[in-house]
């Protein structure tokens, strides 16, 4: 035989024949089944960890969406990140929520993509539409100065979290609610108009107060335990907030 074969991604198979030698080192009848595949592009062996980790061990969604190529929003949501700059730095796509422990990664795949899914569809005369992959990466690329992402430099994800909200899970989804209300009454060109207008540098004093923990007290942060309130009445709840200040195009209660 003259091959090389290479394996990756098998440290729980690895681990669970360690496990199964332990208890019955005489294993000379039974068997294990082994698939090989010969030179498969990326995006197929992607769809082979999304379709086996879907309906077996479960990895993080995250990774999961962002490996499964069926996943349309899913896929709109990567490409729209990976041709941002800033979103393509700052961007988790391995977890589910952002942590100290994300190294320098400030917002979770997973929280764009769900945001996305609440605002990615709409009616117009009565017929269910869709919004195009070009909306969808304007209004996040337009979030990006929104929120100041682009300008995090010289603070850490922990140290920022501390103090300001902006980029946890139930402001992300909150952001989406935002949206979906908003493009109800303006267009995605108004709407974005708007986002990088207070996005500009001039806000940036009104924009650090906007997003301290202890403004969103009861409506995503709890009054009593200064804790997030992580559940959809929270985000909607929150949401009320982001569409007064989008509306006024100020960074306002």
């Amino acid at each position: 035989m003259d091959a090389r074969i290479r394996l990756f991604d098998g440290q729980h198979r690895q681990a669970g024949i360690r496990e199964v030698l332990d208890i019955l080192p005489d294993i000379r009848h039974h068997s294990v089944t082994v698939m090989l595949t010969e030179n498969l592009p990326v995006e197929t062996r992607q769809q082979f960890f999304a379709d086996i980790n879907g309906n077996a061990s479960k990895p993080s969604a995250a990774i999961n969406i962002a490996y499964d190529q069926t996943n349309v929003i899913g896929q709109i949501v990567k490409r729209a990140i990976m041709n941002n700059p800033v979103l393509a730095e700052k961007v988790d796509f391995e977890r589910n929520t952002v942590s100290t422990r994300n190294g320098n990664k400030w917002v979770s795949f997973k929280s764009l993509h769900d945001a996305t899914e609440r605002f990615s569809t709409y009616v117009a005369d009565g017929v269910p539409r869709k919004r195009t992959e070009q909306e969808i990466s304007s209004v996040w690329d337009a979030w990006v100065k929104f929120t100041g992402l682009n300008d995090t430099c010289g603070f850490t994800y922990g140290e920022y979290n501390q103090e300001w909200l902006t980029f946890t899970s139930v402001m992300v989804n909150a952001f989406g609610f935002a949206v979906k209300q908003l493009l109800e009454e303006m267009t995605v060109s108004d709407l974005t108009e708007r986002l990088e207008c207070m996005g500009d540098k001039k806000n940036l004093a009104a924009r650090e107060s906007y997003f301290v923990y202890a403004n969103w007290a009861d409506s995503c942060v709890s009054r009593e335990t200064g804790k997030i309130i992580a559940t959809t009445k929270g985000q909607r709840a929150a949401a009320e907030y982001l569409v007064k200040a989008i509306r006024s195009v100020n960074y306002n209660f």
